[in-house]
């Protein structure tokens, strides 16, 4: 297995390479956001890889619910994340329209 400390450089460079992707594919923020947002997820609640191997919990019922409440709970606070900063992103009157056109908002 890996050591912590490549698990962290594996990440970041995941991030890097996905974030140089989108800009340089221009793909759409609905794709790239949560792309991007499950790299450091994925640090911050291992839980959710857990949730790809079902097979890891054996017959262990009270451990799956745990880890099926932690992966939620992580996926409920980015999607509140997401919901804050729409919300403070309309307060605040951005005056880019929401595809990003600079040249149009002119």
């Amino acid at each position: 297995g890996l050591e912590p400390y490549e698990v962290s450089q594996v990440s970041l460079l995941l991030f890097a390479a996905g974030f140089f992707f989108a800009l340089q594919t221009e793909a759409p923020r609905l794709l790239a956001v949560p792309l991007l947002a499950a790299v450091p997820i994925g640090r911050v609640c291992p839980e959710l890889a857990l949730l790809l191997r079902p097979g890891s919990f054996g017959g262990d019922g009270a451990r799956l619910r745990r880890t099926l409440m932690n992966a939620l709970a992580c996926l409920a606070a980015v999607v509140l994340a997401f919901l804050l900063v729409a919300v403070f992103r309309r307060l605040g009157g951005s005056d880019v329209p929401p595809g990003g056109d600079w040249e149009r908002s002119r």
